[in-house]
């Protein structure tokens, strides 16, 4: 890498660039920018900081990318790169987020039409974050689903469903479902049309007794099933619990994580207001 006039310059070699700011807090969440001013060749990754990083399209624009630091220390890496680069930004997210440590689980953000959405490639991307355990909860996301059968939320890493709720788009039936406690759908348990190809706002919660789950403003009440909290301390989203079955296939524009389950009329302010992000009318 070369430097000069505030642009970072590399000729299609390998290596790394350390970005000039401050350390980075390791656990910590941050927001990273970088511009592509000129690209002939090659790749960049970024951020590295430790455990890999992201590959930037192979084209000039500004990518953004949401980074759990696992050191003090940011690069952007090299691999057989021919271009310039300028404009590495690099802020603190506060509070708790759904990350991913791992570069091959890792959704892409990307921005359109001023709007940005993680993009999750059907494979192995997935989200993971904390939930405070109890005996309630919500989960609302603006979602457009492929094809393909796939898992939007999902409690627990590891040990199969016994540890809560799950819930997948069925592509044979097109149909949202909700499963709980131990992987049996619940007592009385409708499905609800989920359309591929079209932007939706797909909810699902819980409280001691019942589940509630729905696809844009119609939403179904069934009893609570199974033995096991429907509410453990590790939550994710975009697979199942062994972060390759019934992967999300699609684009994930916002995703909300309660730790209490919101009144009726709260529950729809909130997916009104997730609609209006994700292009929904409800």
């Amino acid at each position: 890498w070369s430097i000069a006039g505030g642009v970072a310059t590399s000729n299609g070699g390998t290596g790394f660039l350390q970005a000039n700011i401050p350390p980075l807090t390791a656990g910590k969440t941050y927001l990273v920018t970088v511009s592509i001013k000129r690209y002939v060749s090659g790749a960049i990754y970024y951020p590295y900081s430790g455990s890999g990083g992201v590959a930037a399209p192979t084209s000039i624009g500004t990518f953004t990318s949401v980074h759990l630091a696992t050191s003090s220390n940011l690069y952007v890496y090299s691999l057989a790169f021919n271009g310039d680069i300028d404009d590495v930004i690099v802020q603190e997210i506060p509070g708790i987020h759904a990350t991913q440590a791992t570069t091959a689980n890792k959704p892409i953000l990307r921005q359109s039409g001023g709007k940005y959405s993680w993009q999750f490639d059907q494979s192995n991307d997935f989200l993971q974050t904390s939930i405070t355990t109890g005996d309630a909860g919500w989960l609302c996301a603006g979602v457009t689903f492929t094809d393909s059968n796939s898992t939007l939320f999902c409690s627990g890493a590891g040990s199969a469903v016994q540890k809560g709720l799950w819930a997948y788009r069925d592509a044979a039936s097109d149909t949202f479902i909700t499963l709980i406690g131990n992987g049996t759908a619940p007592s009385s348990a409708t499905a609800i049309s989920a359309p591929a190809g079209q932007p939706l706002v797909i909810a699902s919660g819980w409280d001691a007794s019942n589940i509630f789950h729905s696809v844009n403003s119609t939403e179904n009440t069934a009893s609570r099933t199974g033995s096991a909290s429907p509410s453990p301390a590790t939550l994710r989203i975009g697979a199942y619990t062994d972060g390759i079955t019934y992967p999300l296939g699609g684009n994930m524009n916002i995703a909300l994580v309660f730790n209490v389950l919101p009144t009726a009329d709260e529950r729809l302010t909130l997916k009104r207001w997730v609609g209006q992000l994700s292009g929904v009318s409800l």
